[in-house]
């Protein structure tokens, strides 16, 4: 999993970049970037990445310029001292909401609502997948309205023949 980390401070960029380490060794912290500039420039330039940690407030603005100017189709987990943007930032495709000073389990967590999160769409992917390989063809479709035409006429058929025998019928 690769990652990236938009966060001003650098001390609480190192800290985060620290715990993701802990609790997914595997992942990759690809890049830190610190601006609303240096972060535009990164992706349009650069493949987007698996997950973002974004703080919300950056030394040149708000990140929501961000979006106005990149469209970020992965999963972002917000990591901010503000609670008052939380709204809008479960806009912009946040999976998390961690407040600071976060700790280990709240990392944990979040990573914890980005594994379900990512279970569901391959869940949905492959059961959209399954469907469409199971529809029938054109020929398979024509030969199942045929038989299905010749049960109802013969259904129909055979209900006629006990009516006009004078069977009756239970309800």
């Amino acid at each position: 999993m690769n990652i990236i980390i938009i966060e001003d401070e650098l001390k609480a960029a190192r800290s985060l970049e620290n715990m993701i380490a802990e609790v997914r060794p595997q992942a990759k912290v690809i890049t830190q970037l610190q601006s609303i500039e240096s972060s535009i420039k990164y992706l349009t330039e650069n493949k987007q990445p698996d997950l973002i940690f974004m703080d919300i407030q950056l030394s040149d603005g708000l990140c929501f310029e961000i979006f106005k100017s990149v469209k970020i189709t992965c999963p972002i987990i917000f990591c901010t001292a503000f609670d008052e943007y939380s709204l809008e930032a479960f806009k912009a495709n946040s999976v998390d909401y961690v407040l600071k000073p976060f700790s280990k389990s709240d990392i944990t967590d979040a990573f914890k609502k980005v594994d379900e999160l990512t279970q569901l769409v391959l869940v949905e992917s492959e059961g959209i997948r399954r469907v469409e390989s199971e529809r029938p063809t054109a020929a398979q479709s024509a030969t199942t309205r045929l038989v299905e035409r010749r049960c109802a006429a013969e259904r129909r058929a055979a209900l006629h023949a006990k009516v006009f025998r004078g069977e009756r019928f239970r309800f």
